[in-house]
């Protein structure tokens, strides 16, 4: 559940779109908020709604955002509720979905990360800033790769494992470690020839 708090998810993978479903679970009408953020932590957007008691609101396409928007988006309610983000591809011939969170933590396990052999399926995951300063963000892998990278608050940064450099076909894990609370979700990904 999302709460009072901020529910973080992260944008526009550059072929995919990203609909937000939230859910007033109170007796009385919630406003909600999304902002919505670039990678260098700039407000790219931010629309205001209302849901009546009980009610769901389904936000797609996302009119906060322009067009191409790749980045961080948070959700702000004065109520509790809950939220689910869908990833859909272009042609809408595959997705995924993901729940928010009400907040993030420094520490976070990837337990399930791949790339196959002729690169035909791979991971990716994005990691969203929820704190207030620069997160600076460390990946190890659990075949040795690793990976860092600095995000600034609220907004987003993806990582892609078949640009990583894994030699291992097949599943390893990921560790990360950050200097502020983070969010992930994964995305496991096949490209049908």
């Amino acid at each position: 559940p999302i709460g009072a708090n901020n529910g973080m998810y992260q944008g526009r993978h550059p072929a995919n779109s990203v609909g937000v479903q939230f859910v007033n679970q109170e007796n009385s009408s919630a406003t909600l908020q999304l902002t919505a953020h670039t990678a260098d932590g700039a407000t790219a957007g931010f629309g205001s709604y209302q849901v009546a008691a009980n009610q769901v609101v389904t936000l797609f396409p996302l009119q906060a955002v322009a067009t191409g928007f790749s980045g961080g988006l948070t959700l702000t309610s004065d109520k509790n509720g809950v939220a689910i983000a869908n990833l859909m591809s272009s042609d809408f011939s595959g997705g995924a979905a993901y729940v928010s969170r009400s907040q993030g933590a420094t520490q976070l396990f990837l337990p399930l990360l791949s790339v196959s052999s002729g690169g035909n399926s791979a991971t990716w995951y994005s990691l969203q800033n929820t704190g207030t300063a620069d997160a600076q963000v460390q990946v190890a892998y659990s075949d040795g790769i690793t990976a860092t990278a600095t995000i600034k608050p609220g907004a987003a940064r993806t990582f892609y494992q078949n640009q990583e450099g894994h030699q291992i076909l097949g599943a390893f894990a990921g560790t990360i470690t950050s200097t502020q609370p983070l969010v992930a979700a994964v995305v496991q990904e096949v490209n049908h020839l």
